[in-house]
């Protein structure tokens, strides 16, 4: 069972949880946003930086939603978010590639500086950008499928899974009874 759901945009449903959990207020059982956040606030990851032991005072699953084609992308940025995502054991992670929605202020940026190419479809999977990236557009759309084939092979799919339960561990030391219900569900989540 999932106790909350930190939802759309992390740089602003995120603090708004962890605010209502330091304080002690009540937690909503969903925390979401209609806004999008802004890119130029947004640091460049440091995926180094991360590690679930940070997160052992609570029982997370952490599905993460993971962005190329930032101007400040090189070549490495595929296998740093490979390795990420593999030591990390998140499960879900969705990788997709830049876009401009319509009306943001990466889309102002980038019509101004004459990159804009198409509407954004606003499907980031699709293998389809709306500008001209800095990368080489045939090495960044390389670079993404490679990314995906790699996260997505049966074997490191596999072994995220067991990373996750490696690194998961009940809130205040609960054993959980295991249904059917959560076998299924890990059978659709690999499937």
């Amino acid at each position: 069972m999932i106790d909350h759901l930190i939802l759309d945009e992390a740089e602003i449903t995120l603090p708004s949880f962890l605010m209502d959990l330091k304080s002690g207020h009540s937690l909503k059982k969903v925390y979401k946003t209609n806004k999008y956040a802004d890119i130029k606030l947004t640091p460049v990851p440091d995926y180094h930086l991360l590690s679930l032991k940070d997160y052992d005072f609570m029982n997370l699953q952490v599905s993460g939603g993971f962005i190329v084609g930032f101007d400040s992308d090189t070549p490495a940025v595929f296998q740093r978010q490979i390795d990420f995502i593999q030591q990390s054991g998140i499960v879900a992670a969705m990788v997709g590639l830049l876009n401009a929605p319509k009306n943001t202020k990466l889309d102002k940026c980038l019509k101004s500086e004459n990159r804009l190419t198409i509407e954004a479809t606003g499907n980031n999977t699709d293998s389809s950008m709306n500008f001209v990236p800095k990368m080489n557009t045939h090495e960044l759309l390389a670079g993404y499928k490679n990314i995906i084939q790699n996260i997505y092979a049966t074997k490191p799919h596999y072994t995220r899974i067991r990373q996750f339960l490696l690194n998961y561990k009940r809130a205040h030391g609960k054993q959980m009874k295991i249904e059917f219900f959560h076998f299924l569900s890990l059978c659709l989540l690999v499937t």
